[in-house]
């Protein structure tokens, strides 16, 4: 028996799923939706890595993805805040993967300042402002990071404005990348593009192109470069192809229906696609697939981020085939349990996420 090259030691957990000070969280993020922005400053936090899953001294590497504006390293013109980082150097965590703040649609651009975000950034816009951002993040790398680790930027491909074209996203995009990529080969870090959703409500006209495999293909083909590539997010492919089935939108390469959404076939679709492009992968579960299922009340368009606990016998046979699939590409660097948490019961939280390891362990394990 041997291992599939995604063994433990690449696997990476949600750092925002495994914080000590879920009251705080909550708090904090009851201010910042009523835009309590006085209230909202008194619940400033540091996430710590729970003991039950890490502890200092032991000899496995334990790695955390982390989105630095939940965590207030930066200011609002993007200086890093030294002091954040510092107490972050003392928990002893390694950091694989780095998510950029995102856009969900306009509004959300729009008042960022109020948002839980504290930040955001619009990657398809090539200006000071979003150079500042990825500079930033790139430095961060630099102070919490070795050099020699291989690290991710992760960055979503959504625009602020609803009415660019794919050809001027993919055009402005490119353009940003061609900037950094100096910076991000001497830092050792690879900028990685996700996927998108179904964005429901959410500049919904950009779905058919920012979750699809075609568009990805594109857009890395204008930088063909080791250091730049794409992130595939199981979950956000689930969604894609349920808005795909559901409009009856005709796809050049890929048929969608039901026997397809239930057997996961365009997520191996998507991965055998952009086989030689993908170098990161975020890893969750959704009922997208399931057209009798109704999706939660905090993700209208499927997209639940529920830990790997969730799926039955016959969707685990089907994603195990996406994993297997996954764990063969060449250029991987590693992937995220990417799981909402639970701000209810602490044990509940960690034991899933255990789970969750075991469960796609169990996946990655083939004959040889």
């Amino acid at each position: 028996m041997t291992q599939n090259k995604l063994a433990t030691n690449r696997i990476t957990y949600n750092y925002a799923g495994i914080e000590k000070r879920t009251r705080n969280s909550a708090l904090r993020f009851l201010f910042a939706k009523l835009g309590v922005q006085f209230l909202k400053s008194l619940f400033k936090f540091l996430p710590g890595i729970d003991n039950s899953i890490y502890q200092k001294g032991d000899n496995k590497e334990f790695y955390v993805e982390i989105v630095p504006s939940f965590l207030g390293m930066f200011s609002k013109h993007w200086e890093i805040k030294e002091k954040s980082v510092e107490r972050f150097v003392e928990l002893g965590v390694a950091v694989r993967s780095m998510h950029a703040p995102w856009i969900d649609d306009g509004k959300v651009f729009q008042t960022a300042r109020k948002s839980f975000l504290e930040n955001v950034l619009d990657v398809t816009d090539y200006s000071s402002t979003t150079l500042l951002c990825l500079y930033s993040h790139l430095h961060l790398y630099d102070l919490i990071a070795p050099k020699e680790q291989d690290k991710v930027l992760i960055v979503h491909p959504i625009p602020s404005s609803p009415y660019k074209t794919e050809k001027e996203i993919i055009k402005s995009i490119t353009k940003v990348v061609k900037k950094i990529l100096p910076m991000l080969r001497d830092q050792n870090v690879k900028l990685v593009i996700e996927n998108m959703p179904w964005m429901k409500k959410k500049h919904e006209r950009y779905t058919t192109s920012l979750g699809d495999a075609l568009f990805f293909d594109k857009l890395m083909n204008e930088v063909p470069d080791p250091y730049y590539g794409v992130l595939f997010d199981w979950g956000h492919a689930n969604t894609y192809a349920r808005f795909m089935y559901t409009h009856g939108i005709t796809h050049r390469e890929h048929e969608f229906t039901s026997e397809s959404l239930a057997r996961f076939e365009y997520q191996n679709y998507f991965i055998h696609r952009l086989h030689d492009k993908i170098m990161y992968g975020h890893l969750n579960f959704n009922e997208a697939h399931d057209l009798l299922a109704k999706p939660p009340f905090y993700a209208r368009n499927f997209d639940a981020h529920a830990d790997l606990t969730h799926m039955n016998e016959q969707e685990y046979e089907y994603y195990k085939k996406n994993m297997q699939a996954l764990g063969n590409v060449p250029h991987l660097v590693g992937m995220t349990i990417e799981s909402i948490p639970s701000y209810t019961s602490r044990i509940k939280r960690i034991q899933r996420y255990k789970d969750s390891v075991e469960i796609l362990n169990s996946m990655l394990q083939s004959h040889s």
